[in-house]
């Protein structure tokens, strides 16, 4: 084609999936009998979507030769499905947001809250060991303050993203939106030369 073959597939596959997804969902809510948006709204939204995926995989599939959608896009890809499908269609998913909003009245409900406390936390460490796998191949060297600091950038991406202190709400898909935020902020703060005392009160 011209471009980077991988990434065009990559990007089509991405819309072929949102595409499937809002039919699915729209199929499953008539299915229901509750209240369906106008076909208009899904063509939109779905079409809005689409094309700025499209847009991106454009602006990835069109980079100088050698290059493509980058490896660690592909493993939080590949992590937030993993995790969005965990989150939302498993027993496990269900029990991690019902210890987050009331661990009491989920131990009540017959949840081992420590169990799934276990759980999570390792879940968390590791991810943590991909990160820092992720970092260390991306700038070939590591160092003893690498990392230091990122701890609140991903509260407050998570914050973004519409998780509650409280717990039991927010989303895979709302907390790497946040991450997108918080690192459009950092890296365009860092390209208009802003001072890093003044980036970290922005």
């Amino acid at each position: 084609t011209g471009y980077n073959n991988p990434t065009l597939l990559i990007g089509l596959a991405a819309v072929a999936a949102i595409v499937y997804g809002e039919l699915r969902s729209r199929r499953n809510l008539v299915k229901i009998g509750a209240e369906v948006p106008g076909m208009w709204v899904t063509v939109l939204k779905t079409a809005l979507i689409s094309g700025a995926i499209l847009y991106a995989t454009y602006l990835f599939a069109t980079g100088r030769p050698g290059t493509s959608f980058p490896i660690p896009g592909l493993i939080m890809a590949a992590l937030v499905l993993i995790y969005g499908s965990v989150s939302t269609k498993t027993i496990v998913g269900r029990h991690v947001y019902a210890v987050g909003g009331n661990r009491h009245a989920a131990e009540l409900s017959g949840v081992q809250s420590k169990k799934v406390n276990f759980l999570v936390i390792m879940n968390m460490s590791v991810l943590a060991a991909l990160a820092g796998m992720v970092f260390v191949g991306r700038s070939t060297a590591s160092g003893p303050f690498d990392g230091v600091g990122w701890v609140l950038d991903a509260i407050a991406a998570v914050f973004i993203g519409g998780a509650a202190v409280t717990g039991g709400v927010g989303t895979v898909i709302g907390a790497i939106i946040g991450g997108l935020v918080m690192a459009v902020l950092n890296n365009g703060l860092q390209l208009l030369g802003i001072g890093a005392d003044m980036t970290q009160i922005i």
